[in-house]
């Protein structure tokens, strides 16, 4: 039996060339399978998120006037006042009428860790101390806050952090501001990060 003469320089050549091309064909295959396993995954989201509102932007939501920013709505549940702000000219005035507002609502992921932060302002001669922090998921949890961290012309501004029972997982979230005492107080630029860097 005859035995094949060898492959030419070219025909080596054009062999590499070609095989050189599969594996480029194979491997842009499996990162391209991978990276839509990730996404399938949510991989992708952000680790770290940070939602600021200043209260000075408003538009109809679900045909109630809510507060926009960032392309996400929060709740006023009291009013919007100009006569306070620590920053652009409104703020969310929150009475003994209407304690609860400056709210926000998300889906639980379930792996999120949440600092929230927002400035409270007292009337002169009063105490900010009635102005606090809330985060609820139903009846599952509850939690206040009303450590002040930094105090700047006549404002406290309010930071706690939390983490939630893994049963609140695609439960709603709600995170509020709350006056309970007998006098109006101003919130205003509040801040919501969203730690999801831990997830499992």
């Amino acid at each position: 039996m005859a035995t094949p003469p060898p492959p030419t320089p070219a025909e080596r050549e054009a062999a590499f060339h070609r095989t050189r091309r599969e594996l480029g064909r194979t491997l842009l295959f499996w990162a391209l399978l991978g990276a839509l396993g990730t996404w399938w995954l949510g991989l992708f989201e952000p680790q770290k998120e940070i939602l600021l509102c200043d209260a000075e932007s408003t538009g109809l939501f679900r045909a109630d006037t809510a507060l926009r920013a960032q392309g996400e709505w929060f709740g006023i549940g009291g009013r919007r006042s100009t006569a306070q702000a620590f920053s652009g000219r409104h703020s969310i005035l929150l009475s003994p009428e209407n304690p609860y507002g400056f709210s926000y609502r998300l889906r639980v992921r379930g792996y999120e860790r949440f600092t929230v932060r927002v400035w409270r302002r007292a009337p002169a001669g009063r105490s900010a101390e009635p102005g606090v922090l809330v985060a609820a998921v139903g009846q599952i949890f509850w939690k206040s806050g009303r450590q002040v961290v930094e105090r700047r012309n006549g404002w406290e501004q309010l930071e706690f952090s939390f983490e939630l029972p893994f049963r609140a997982k695609d439960k709603t979230l709600q995170i509020f501001c709350w006056n309970s005492g007998s006098y109006p107080l101003w919130f205003d630029d509040l801040e919501i990060r969203i730690d999801r860097s831990q997830r499992p």
